[in-house]
């Protein structure tokens, strides 16, 4: 269940990535809209395909990442099929290897 299909930008705590919801995504309804949970999970795994790319260039360690919570998210607006999903995140602080992120995830622009 990949959410991600590409990393825009990576910055040390900073970056973008794109998804395209196809219309066989397992989160999608029968009316065709993507689940909201599923939008907390685009920020997870954009987090993590950014930690991902930013350890390899500093060639380090890369280890296994959970999300453990989200604090809140707010939705203006929901995603359906063939939507572009553009998450933007800022990992704002750092606690016992614990991240703590800021997200925004943009549909078509």
């Amino acid at each position: 269940m990949l959410l991600v299909d590409k990393i825009i930008s990576s910055e040390s705590a900073k970056g973008t990535t794109e998804f395209a919801v196809p219309s066989d995504c397992i989160f999608l309804d029968e009316n065709g809209l993507f689940s909201r949970a599923a939008m907390v999970e685009v920020a997870a795994q954009s987090f993590a395909a950014h930690d991902i790319y930013q350890k390899t260039l500093k060639k380090s360690k890369v280890s296994k990442g959970f999300l453990v919570s989200a604090r809140s998210f707010v939705f203006f607006s929901d995603a359906q099929k063939g939507d572009k999903l553009v998450c933007r995140l800022e990992k704002t602080d750092e606690i016992a290897k614990l991240h703590m992120l800021l997200a925004e995830i943009l549909k078509n622009g």
